[in-house]
């Protein structure tokens, strides 16, 4: 406690001298966050029951699958080799797809891709392949962008931009 005493800018929720002194009270300084605790207890149980390094294999394995996937398809990869991250891939978007377009399309689905932000909107688009996506899940989408791709009357934006 004298240490985090001398902490300056602790800020709220982790301010320990505040905690410590509520629960002299039998209270606590705010309402805990009890359904991100619930949510944070059930996704390690999901973890653990997987196996944590099980898990890192399947994002690195989807992630691969992704990346050879865009590639394949006449697409680019934002980041170089060496700095691709196993939970999501950032694909430039070298042929010029419509985003909203395909992302109005797998809503009819129930899926959802990520366009880029600010200066990256519409120059790429982000494929998620972390926590509970599946080998399934990854085929499902990448089967549903192919027909989108595929389809002139679904992909109209080479036409359009």
């Amino acid at each position: 406690m004298e240490r985090a005493a001398k902490v300056k800018g602790r800020g709220w929720y982790f301010d320990f001298l505040n905690l410590e002194k509520s629960l002299k009270k039998n209270s606590t300084p705010s309402t805990p966050a009890i359904s991100l605790m619930r949510a944070l207890a059930i996704q390690l149980e999901h973890i653990f029951a997987e196996g944590v390094y099980e898990r890192f294999k399947r994002h690195a394995r989807l992630a691969q699958c992704t990346q050879e996937w865009a590639l394949t398809h006449g697409f680019a990869l934002m980041a170089e080799e060496g700095y691709r991250s196993p939970t999501v891939t950032t694909i430039t978007n070298t042929r010029n797809i419509n985003i909203e377009a395909l992302n109005a399309y797998l809503a009819t689905q129930g899926m959802e891709i990520s366009n880029g932000y600010g200066i990256y909107k519409d120059k790429a688009f982000r494929i998620a392949h972390m926590g509970e996506v599946t080998d399934a899940d990854l085929d499902r989408l990448l089967l549903a962008i192919e027909a989108f791709l595929d389809d002139p009357a679904l992909n109209w934006a080479e036409a359009n931009r």
